[in-house]
């Protein structure tokens, strides 16, 4: 683990939205994947803020934010992790791997209660419903498989794209979203299962889908470098974040919905954006390579970065 500052008890951490008025910003880099890290997903218990990562070296790895500390190797994929996440309890912890398999692993024990099976292709992205009663998972067949939590069965395909699906999330009002190369999102309504509509991206070749916590925005990204604003409303697209360079891997939205961080770049950039007034507010540097996940941690404090340079980044904003 390398750190760039040295935290004092006079710099404590702060929300990320606290970066509205430009303070400091410290980062901590945790190291140990042997290749390429694609995921990360945060879980916050009675017992602590974890981090769950997934690599192309095919293992998940568990780690302490606080302390940076590696708790422990989860092994069972035969290809590299393109995607991890916990269920919203922490019971559980899901993979999507290249290996064409979505793993359930136990979240206390970190052994593999399930292996989901019937995708055409690499997963890459895997997401729980926000009770938790649903998985979805997106794979190169351009396929959106649903499975019932309860009985780890396959209930739903849902079917539309027309090529790899590399973005899948739940938002909470009872809608799936799903990004693909053929440069749509589709939405689907999960009750009844069918689908809703159909986004256009500016750039095509949707890399990134995500849903603020209230579910009143939705942002999608490109490889050709702009993320979409969505009303969720109207689904009219009310803002379009123009990024000059690479194209853009991954989006995830502050807790209290007023940023918006975006990421991959081939220099391992990280843009963060109000999300209201579609201002970048900054650029945070530390990687050396692309960055191809992001994710906020629920309290909104520790945002968190896995990239090509196999580390991990935990970005704090600092007094």
């Amino acid at each position: 683990m390398k750190t760039d500052l040295v935290q004092s008890a006079s710099r404590q951490p702060m929300s990320f939205s606290s970066l509205l008025d430009r303070p400091k910003v410290q980062s901590t880099f945790l190291e140990g994947h042997e290749g390429a890290v694609h995921s990360v997903a945060f879980l916050f218990t009675i017992d602590g803020l974890f981090l769950a990562s997934g690599s192309e070296d095919g293992t998940v790895r568990l780690w302490d934010p606080a302390s940076g500390k590696h708790l422990r190797t989860q092994e069972g994929h035969k290809g590299a992790v393109h995607s991890v996440a916990f269920a919203p309890d922490g019971s559980t912890l899901a993979s999507g791997s290249s290996d064409g398999t979505v793993k359930v692993w136990n979240g206390a024990t970190g052994n593999i209660q399930q292996t989901l099976k019937g995708h055409k292709g690499a997963v890459h992205s895997v997401a729980y419903s926000c009770d938790g009663g649903n998985l979805a998972s997106g794979d190169d067949g351009g396929m959106v498989r649903v499975w019932n939590t309860a009985t780890w069965r396959h209930q739903h395909t849902l079917e539309g794209h027309e090529s790899s699906v590399q973005s899948v999330a739940f938002s909470p009002n009872g809608l799936l979203a799903s990004g693909s190369l053929d440069g749509t999102c589709r939405v689907w309504n999960t009750s009844p299962w069918m689908p809703a509509r159909a986004l256009e991206q500016n750039e095509g070749l949707v890399e990134s889908v995500a849903f603020s916590l209230n579910g009143k925005e939705f942002a999608s990204a490109s490889h050709g470098g702009d993320v979409q604003l969505w009303d969720t409303s109207t689904w009219k697209s009310r803002d379009s974040l123009e990024n000059n360079r690479d194209g853009i891997h991954a989006v995830a939205f502050s807790p209290d919905g007023l940023l918006l961080a975006s990421t991959g770049h081939d220099d391992g950039t990280v843009s963060l954006w109000n999300v209201i007034t579609g201002e970048h507010l900054r650029n945070v540097k530390g990687h050396h390579a692309g960055v191809g996940s992001v994710a906020f941690s629920p309290n909104g404090r520790v945002l968190a970065t896995a990239s090509a340079d196999e580390s991990i980044g935990l970005w704090r904003v600092i007094k």
